[in-house]
């Protein structure tokens, strides 16, 4: 989708802007089944979105916290042609006991470009017992 827009400031300049929003919303994927992890393991996910002008900006929100306050993030913006670029960011997130509310872990991401366009994905990740739990529940010793 293209928007048009010519904005007029109080100064009389008037800057004429065209956008090309994304095809479809951001994709995120997960490097192993979202049912498969456990505290003390590490997370690593990406989202990207289609190509756009401009790039929107993508952002990891875990348990409904900034990737910044839980996991480390990194953005990448990369042209395709000389109007679109693609975006992605990485999450690396360092799993703790605390991260899973009953036994869930809430990771979104969620695409913004300024004032005009927002979309976002999900998916919940399901605490795995750990190979010590599993051990227990069977009655075998790990010692």
């Amino acid at each position: 989708m293209t928007l048009e827009a010519t904005i007029k400031s109080n100064q009389s300049v008037l800057v004429h802007a065209i956008t090309d929003l994304p095809e479809s919303g951001p994709v995120m994927v997960l490097e192993r089944t979202a049912d498969a992890y456990s505290p003390g393991e590490t997370l690593r996910a990406n989202c990207s979105s289609p190509p756009s002008k401009p790039a929107p900006i993508l952002f990891f929100i875990i348990n409904g916290n900034p990737c910044g306050n839980e996991g480390l993030c990194e953005r990448r913006v990369v042209p395709v042609s000389d109007t679109l670029t693609w975006s992605a960011t990485f999450l690396t997130l360092q799993l703790k006991p605390s991260h899973f509310i009953k036994g869930n872990l809430n990771i979104l991401c969620k695409a913004v470009i300024n004032g005009i366009y927002e979309d976002q994905t999900s998916i919940d990740v399901k605490e795995s017992p750990s190979i010590k739990s599993k051990l227990a529940l069977s009655g075998v010793s790990s010692t």
